[in-house]
């Protein structure tokens, strides 16, 4: 695993492009990042929105003790293998970390290279709170995340415009 790598357009290419493949992963956090502009299909312009929000976290935290972290894994050819985004929260109430994207290419699912993904980021959130959401329709995430002790604490409910 690599920490922190320095080249943020090239993980945010990968999670767009690996997100994009299935809509499973659309859920409401991609609406409302404007990935999605209903729920059931990716914006085209999905991984130019990608790129410009991984840089805006990296530039609204310069100097907090706990910036977003990037976690990536690449295979024998560097080639990227899995990425996963964690922020911290602090807004008064306990300090808590939201899992904000996890992706494993889909030649790569099935050798523990999420598990290892997952192991990383749940070190790093120092036993605080750790949330994500992920796609109605995502079985296999839903599967790996239940199995890894994650809990349903709720269910998102939207209304079209």
């Amino acid at each position: 695993m690599q920490h922190q790598p320095q080249d943020i357009d090239s993980i945010a290419d990968f999670l767009a492009k690996t997100m994009m493949a299935d809509k499973a992963y659309i859920s409401h956090g991609e609406i409302m990042a404007g990935l999605s502009p209903d729920g059931c299909q990716w914006a085209s312009d999905t991984p130019e929105k990608t790129r410009a929000w991984l840089h805006k976290l990296y530039e609204a935290s310069p100097n907090q003790p706990e910036r977003p972290f990037l976690c990536a894994a690449y295979d024998q050819k560097k080639d990227l293998m899995a990425a996963a985004v964690l922020t911290w929260h602090d807004e008064g109430g306990p300090i808590y970390t939201v899992l904000e994207d996890m992706v494993v290419r889909a030649d790569a699912r099935g050798a523990g290279i999420g598990r290892a993904l997952l192991d990383e980021i749940m070190a790093k959130s120092h036993g605080h709170w750790l949330f994500l959401e992920s796609g109605l329709h995502n079985s296999a995430a839903h599967g790996f995340f239940k199995a890894s002790g994650f809990r349903t604490v709720s269910h998102v409910f939207a209304r079209a415009p």
